[in-house]
Formats: structure tokens, sequence, C-alpha cells
């Protein structure tokens, strides 16, 4: 049976097909939401997934179910965080960082320097922006897939991402104490998205 086949089957009370599908996906919304909402992980996957037993009627098959996982997953997201904030009418992930909304730093597997002087840039990008990056480098998403996430067209993608990766290679400008650590960050951008990617596949297969 095919992803959506499991899905429609689980929606019709087949648990087994649920079983299969959570197997399937709770690699690929772990790590998702592991670089964003850390404590939380398991509730929003749970949650996650839930929406997706419910939307089933609204799955059209325009985008692989992949797709459409990661695309409720990132509404779920966006709902934590604006419950998070104080004023939630003055949420907007194309403006709002995971550091401005939780400063404290969050613990991965960094191992080098230029590693950590990354992670500490990706999450003073934009929210949006963030989920783009990581969705292009750790994912291996096309344009059109991250474009079905976002919600917006794939043109609209493939600037947003040359945007963001200069609003990227700034911030760690400032974020540097050593010049030569930002080139070797931007550098070594795939290298360490591999050797993190790699980390949680092990622990969280898909």
């Amino acid at each position: 049976m095919t992803d959506e086949q499991l899905l429609v089957a689980w929606a019709n009370g087949d648990e087994r097909s649920g079983e299969l599908l959570y197997k399937k996906y709770f690699g690929l919304l772990y790590r998702f939401f592991r670089f964003k909402s850390p404590l939380a992980i398991e509730d929003l996957t749970q949650i996650t997934l839930e929406k997706m037993l419910r939307s089933v009627d609204k799955y059209e098959g325009r985008s692989n179910l992949r797709t459409f996982s990661l695309g409720i997953a990132r509404n779920v997201l966006l709902q934590h965080l604006r419950w998070k904030r104080r004023d939630r009418l003055d949420f907007d992930a194309d403006i709002l960082s995971h550091e401005d909304l939780d400063p404290s730093p969050l613990q991965l597997v960094a191992e080098q320097r230029q590693h950590r002087l990354l992670l500490r840039g990706l999450r003073r990008l934009s929210i949006n922006d963030q989920i783009l990056i990581e969705l292009h480098y750790w994912e291996r998403m096309s344009s059109i897939e991250i474009g079905n996430v976002l919600n917006i067209s794939p043109s609209t993608i493939r600037d947003r991402r040359i945007r963001a990766r200069r609003r990227l290679k700034k911030l760690l400008e400032e974020l540097a104490s050593n010049p030569q650590d930002v080139e070797s960050s931007l550098m070594g951008l795939e290298t360490w998205v591999e050797r993190v990617r790699s980390y949680v596949h092990r622990a969280y297969p898909e």
C-alpha cells in the first residue's frame, strides 16, 4: 500500500495502517520539530499525525504525503509558537525568529565552533526562512515541494532561499569573533547539515 492508501485506510479505522504511518513519519516530523521546539517534540508530532487523519478528505494528491505532512507540521508549529508569545496578534513568522521567542541556547550535536555558529545564525533567521533553509538542505526538498509546505510559488521559494542565505551570512558576520569562521560555516553548511542529519537518521530513521 502507498502512504496515501495507508492514510485513507487509517481514516477508515484500520489501526495497523495508522501504526505503519506513525513509524514511517515519526523520524521526518521529529527532525522538523527537533530544531525548533525540542521540549514539545512528541506532543507536536502527535498533534500533526492527528491533524493528518482529520484532514484526509482535504488531501487531493496535488503533493506527496511527505510534503502534505510537513505543511501540517508547519501549521502546528506556528500555532504552538503563537501561543507562546505574549502578544499573539503580533506574531509574524516572516519577521520573528526562534531566538526572539526563546533566547535560551538550543543543545544540539555541534562539535565544531563553526557548527555552533551556524546553529545560532539559523535560530536568528525568521521562522519561515529557517524552515525553508532546513527543508532545502536537511530534507533535500525541491522548490516545488517547499512551496507546497510554505504555500507560496516555487519561483518565490528560489528567491527567498537566496535572500535567506544572504541574511544568514550577515547574521554569522555579526555573531562571529573570527571572520574566517563565517566563510567556513557557509561553505560547510551541507557538511554540517549532513552530519547532524545522519545522527538523527540513526536515532529516528524513516
